[in-house]
This record gives C-alpha cells, sequence and structure tokens, in this order.
C-alpha cells in the first residue's frame, strides 16, 4: 500500500542540486567583481606609477636639419587610437634634445628619413641620429610589438643585451651574387689555389683558413668548407654567375657559408684600418628591423598582397626590387625574396631561419615566425644579410 505524499515536499529530485548550481554562480560573479574590481585598482596604481607620459632624448648631427616628432597611436598602442598631436622642431639649438611627450607610437622624420618609435608610459628612449653608412640601415633602439602575438618586445645583440643610443645597423638588402663572389675571390687566393679569378672550389673539406668562423673550426674538425653554394651534383654557382646578373639575390648558401663571409668582411675593413666588425643579426634585430614597432605581420604594413606582386617564383630577383614593399626603417625584401639566416639557436645546433621563401603557394606570411634549420641546409630559398657593428662594438 503506498504512502501519501506530503505536500510541502519539493516535487524535483533536483531542488538540491539547484540550490548549489546557484550558489556557485553567485560565488563566481562575486569572484568575477572582486576580480574586475582589483583590475582597476591595478591600472589606476601603474598610471599613478607610470603616467602616460615619456621622456626622449635626440642626440647627433642629424639634428642640425631639424625633425618632426608625430603621434601615430596612444599609450594603448592599438590602431585604433587617435593621433592627438605633433611637434616640428626647424632649427634646434643644440646636437642633444632632451623632451617630455605623451607616451605612444611616434613617427619621428629628420632628413630624408622617418622612423617608427614605441614609448611605454614612463619610458626613456635615446637615439642618436648619425647617418647610415652607405647600403645601411639605422635601426634605432628601444621596444617593438614583436613575436606571434605582438607582445612588447626589445632586440637583443648575440649576448643577450639591448642596443645603446645607436641602435644597431643591418644592410639595406640581401648579399648579391657580385657580393658573395668578392668573398669567393679572395678566398681562392688565401689558400694559393688559383689567381683568384676563377671561382672557389668545389664544397669539400680544407684546411683553416682565414675566414673560419669559430662555430665552423668546432663543427669542421680536418677543415673549412669551400664555400661555394652546391646543391646534389650540381655547380649551382656557375650556373647563377653564367646568367650574367651580378645583382641577383644570392641563394643556395648554409649558415657557414653565411659565417664565413661576415669573417671576410670584418677582416677587410681591418686592413683598411676600421675598427668594424660584421655578424648575422640575431632573430629580434631581423624582425624589429622587418616590422618597426606597430605589429604589423608584413613590412608594408597589415594587409597581405599577393606572392605575384612580392616577386615570388622570380629566380632573377634584384636585391634592390620592389622599393614600395620596404619595411619601415628601409630594408629591401624583409617580406619576399628569401629567408635569411640569423645567429639564433633553436637547440644546439640549428638556427633560426626568418622571412619569406620561393613559394608561389604560400601567400600567408608572417614576419613573427621563425623556424629552426640545420646549418648544413642549404635551398633556393635560403639567403642573408648582416649586421655592422662599428667603434667599441667591435670587438
Amino acid at each position: 500500500m503506498s504512502q501519501p505524499q506530503d505536500p510541502d515536499r519539493p516535487k524535483s529530485r533536483f531542488y538540491g542540486m539547484r540550490i548549489a548550481l546557484v550558489m556557485l554562480a553567485a560565488a563566481l560573479l562575486f569572484g568575477f567583481i572582486q576580480w574586475n574590481r582589483a583590475r582597476d585598482l591595478r591600472q589606476q596604481l601603474e598610471s599613478a606609477r607610470h603616467p602616460a607620459e615619456a621622456h626622449l632624448t635626440l642626440r647627433g648631427e642629424g639634428l642640425r636639419g631639424g625633425y618632426r616628432l608625430r603621434q601615430l597611436r596612444g599609450p594603448g598602442f592599438y590602431e585604433g587610437d587617435e593621433p592627438s598631436w605633433e611637434l616640428i622642431e626647424e632649427s634646434p639649438s643644440d646636437t642633444v634634445n632632451s623632451i617630455h611627450l605623451p607616451a605612444g607610437i611616434i613617427e619621428l622624420t629628420w632628413g630624408e628619413q622617418s622612423w617608427p618609435l614605441l614609448l611605454p608610459r614612463g619610458g626613456k628612449l635615446d637615439i642618436d641620429l648619425t647617418p647610415a653608412p652607405k647600403g645601411f640601415c639605422r635601426v634605432p633602439p628601444g621596444p617593438y610589438l614583436g613575436r606571434l602575438d605582438s607582445r612588447l618586445s626589445r632586440p637583443l645583440n648575440p649576448e643577450g643585451k639591448t642596443h645603446g643610443p645607436s641602435g644597431y645597423l643591418i644592410s639595406e638588402r640581401e648579399v648579391s651574387l657580385a657580393d658573395y663572389g668578392e668573398f669567393l675571390r679572395a678566398l681562392a687566393v688565401a689558400r694559393n689555389q688559383n689567381d683568384g679569378e676563377a671561382i672557389a672550389p668545389r664544397d669539400h673539406a680544407l684546411e683553416f683558413g682565414p675566414y673560419c668562423s669559430e662555430f665552423e673550426r668546432k663543427h669542421f674538425k680536418k677543415g673549412c668548407r669551400g664555400h661555394r653554394p652546391v646543391g646534389g651534383q650540381m655547380d649551382l654557382w656557375a650556373k647563377d654567375i653564367k646568367d650574367g646578373i651580378p645583382d641577383k639575390i644570392l641563394r643556395f648558401v648554409n649558415y657557414f657559408d653565411a659565417l664565413a663571409y661576415c669573417e671576410f668582411l670584418t677582416l677587410r675593413e681591418q686592413n683598411r684600418g676600421r675598427l668594424v666588425r660584421y655578424r648575422l643579426p640575431t632573430q629580434s634585430e631581423w624582425e624589429k628591423a622587418a616590422r618597426g614597432v606597430d605589429g604589423r605581420p608584413f613590412p608594408w604594413g597589415f594587409s597581405p598582397i599577393s606572392a605575384a606582386r612580392r616577386g615570388e617564383g622570380d629566380v632573377n630577383l634584384r636585391v634592390s626590387s620592389h622599393a614600395a614593399l620596404r619595411s619601415p626603417y628601409g630594408l629591401f625584401h624583409m617580406g619576399s625574396g628569401v629567408s635569411e639566416w640569423t645567429s639564433t639557436p633553436e637547440g644546439r645546433l640549428r638556427r633560426v631561419v626568418a622571412g619569406v621563401s620561393f613559394d608561389l603557394h604560400r601567400d600567408e606570411i608572417y614576419l613573427g615566425y621563425g623556424l629552426g634549420e640545420s646549418p648544413w641546409m642549404r635551398s633556393p630559398a635560403l639567403g642573408f644579410r648582416v649586421v655592422r657593428e662599428e667603434r667599441d662594438d667591435a670587438k
């Protein structure tokens, strides 16, 4: 016989679960409100500690002709920030100017050059406006929005240090066939193989010559390689030379070739009495030179363009072509041409390769991405450019 039901008893057996869910939702809402208040308080404290103001020092003979500062984005660095001010100094009275100005992304124009700068809240930036040597672009010091997530980053040298007021000098174009040909002829002379007119020998182990890098000496116990671009059984260097286009972008060079070429440039400058050192850029140096400071994924801006317009697939691409696609600091082919070796390690031996390649099927490029490759890797999609260090940096 069934028992009569209590009319005051809840009819749903899920009544207790509902109460628990309501309490959980209330706890989550309370936690969110507390977190939001704490975030607002942190932002207020940060603003009080670091107001939306920064300090910029400009120095060097480049100031003599005057300069202009224009805000491109506000302190949040976002694209939607409206520019709010402009400062023009037509004839500075000194070669050092110190300026307090609102934080944000700033455009500095002096002479015929225009540089983007990023000034965070409470930040200080000291910039030397000395013109760059011919064939090089000077990238000013300071942070930039980098990597795949546009995080606040800083370009670092191979020792992991930031750059001084002079920033760093990076070649405006990739190494060409003519550039590398000078190195191969000098290498042949140094090894007493011929009179220097013929091209260097095939790629096989030889003695340690004057252009062997420390990295190369460590990994080739019997001697440095010939550094002549080859691929399988094909003599690629001879083929490219016969094409008769000296300003073609150099390809089929591995990491050791690039290091030896830098050593060749360094010794040539030292023989001329100049305290100069050449090396490969680090990944962060390469990235800032390619992207500027505003987080753009392409040297020319935020919108992709077709592979054909970038010159992809053109094996006779010149090092100074497609000038309209240069980076914010004036570098050619940072988003076209060949991928480029950097000195940044990935693991014990691999080195990061930055930039894009000869690939008609890949229209999606992104300059914040780098790929580790074997230092012995040679490819029609691999080349390099160099960094020049002067004065006290050339040690």
